[in-house]
């Protein structure tokens, strides 16, 4: 079984190694790693890579998409359908898709042995009630209550997104963070036919001014349309998205994750490569012989994990 894992990514060519190298291990190595460089960074990132002497070829398996997409905040769904599509024309081999982004990293193994036990990894949460409104031949998206985030005002200005949600008829718009989710291969298509029926991924918005979270908005609607329909092996997310003030992962959330059965990855850790939490991370999969001494606590959530886990 082998995991197509697509990320979109922008700087730090040094934080990709990492986040290649904590996916290749926790993925027991049967994984092909497909990146999309953000084509507003696209030159930097490369001369960064040059200047730090990366060579990615040294990673194993690692693919950059040709025809990479330009994203932004709440624009990278696009950039994620361009990944699979380009680990297809390159005739890529692949049994799952797995969707993430530059903020998360693997802390522990196992993921891959998780992941087959299942057919699909994404929860969702009903959200609110909707209804489609036609106007002058123009779909919208009516929510009973006025919008309250950005995102529900771009959805509802996007005759796309009325024409995609209309298609599957449930009164609800689901919505769960898409990083971490995984799908069978042979379902996978099948899942996201509603949007891309609807919707291409040359359609999907990618400029900040229009851009919504396709990934978390529509991928949850038809996820949930499907599993209505199917009877399927279903799990969690694998990333767990810390809840902190400054967004960098808590020492009370990684041990969460480590004492965790369907937990595997964190978004985010700290951005240098020196901290505490990614050194416990490096020594969580065995990556390193560090120099330095994560916090004990963590260091007996970890044995605490191996005490309770096969």
């Amino acid at each position: 079984m082998t995991v197509l894992a697509v990320s979109t990514w922008h700087k730090r060519p040094d934080l990709l190694v990492e986040q290649i190298n904590s996916y290749s291990v926790a993925l027991d190595g049967d994984v092909v790693h497909m990146i999309n460089v953000n084509t507003d960074f696209e030159e930097e990132f490369w001369r960064d890579a040059e200047s730090l002497g990366i060579d990615f070829s040294k990673c194993g398996n690692v693919y950059f998409a040709e025809r990479p997409m330009r994203t932004c905040y709440g624009g990278v769904a696009h950039a994620f359908f361009n990944g699979v599509l380009e680990a297809q024309r390159r005739n890529l081999k692949f049994d799952y898709v797995y969707w993430h982004t530059s903020s998360d990293v693997m802390i522990k193994p196992g993921a891959m042995r998780h992941i087959r036990r299942y057919d699909l990894g994404f929860k969702s949460s009903a959200g609110r009630i909707f209804h489609i409104e036609t106007s002058e031949g123009r779909d919208r998206v009516v929510f009973p209550d006025a919008p309250e985030s950005r995102w529900l005002r771009a959805i509802s200005a996007d005759p796309k997104s009325a024409r995609t949600l209309a298609s599957m008829g449930m009164p609800r718009l689901y919505k769960m963070r898409s990083e971490g989710s995984f799908f069978r291969r042979d379902i996978f298509f099948e899942i996201m036919y509603p949007l891309l029926a609807n919707m291409s991924m040359h359609e999907m918005p990618s400029e900040p001014k229009d851009a919504y979270p396709i990934e978390e908005y529509l991928f949850a609607h038809c996820v949930e349309f499907f599993c209505q329909r199917n009877s399927v092996r279903r799990a969690h997310n694998l990333v767990f998205t810390s809840r902190s003030a400054d967004k960098i992962i808590s020492p009370d959330e990684v041990e969460q994750v480590l004492l965790s059965e369907d937990l595997f990855a964190v978004k985010r850790l700290s951005s240098d490569l020196d901290a505490p939490d990614r050194l416990l991370a490096r020594k969580t999969l065995g990556l390193v012989d560090a120099k330095k001494k994560a916090p004990k606590r963590l260091l007996r959530a970890r044995e605490a994990r191996s005490e309770i886990l096969p």
